[in-house]
């Protein structure tokens, strides 16, 4: 079992990391959070769904879509051993969520600095804008 929790582990943090840094785009990609989102439900389906609560919760308070993401990304982890999965997964949870956060670079330079774009949940304001 040891083995099997290893190899899926191991595939769910290169699916992630294939999409961050793609060959077929120089090394360039996504940021990984859907990408993520199905390797964890793979991974470790309980864990999401407190991880997508604090998304969830971020995002309605802060409205940053990237803060919700890296939040959801650096706790995910913390679930997974609370919940009491496996080393193997918890190490695979762990290295994916790295990949999210250092994909998310540009976004956490913006936050700092104040900058970053915020999510508008208002209809009348998204119609104004267009």
């Amino acid at each position: 079992m040891i083995g099997s929790n290893l190899f899926v582990a191991i595939a769910g943090v290169m699916v992630i990391a294939g999409h961050n840094f793609s060959l077929f785009l120089k090394f360039k990609g996504g940021k990984g959070v859907a990408t993520a989102l199905g390797v964890f439900l793979a991974l470790a389906p309980t864990a999401v769904f407190p991880a997508l609560a604090i998304f969830i919760i971020m995002l309605l308070i802060f409205r940053f879509v990237s803060l919700g993401s890296i939040s959801a990304a650096a706790t995910f982890p913390l679930f997974t051993y609370f919940l009491g999965y496996p080393n193997e997964i918890i190490m695979g949870a762990i290295f994916g969520s790295l990949l999210i956060i250092i994909a998310h670079r540009s976004n956490i330079k913006r936050l700092v600095q104040g900058q970053e774009n915020k999510c508008s949940f208002s209809r009348k304001k998204r119609e104004k804008e267009i």
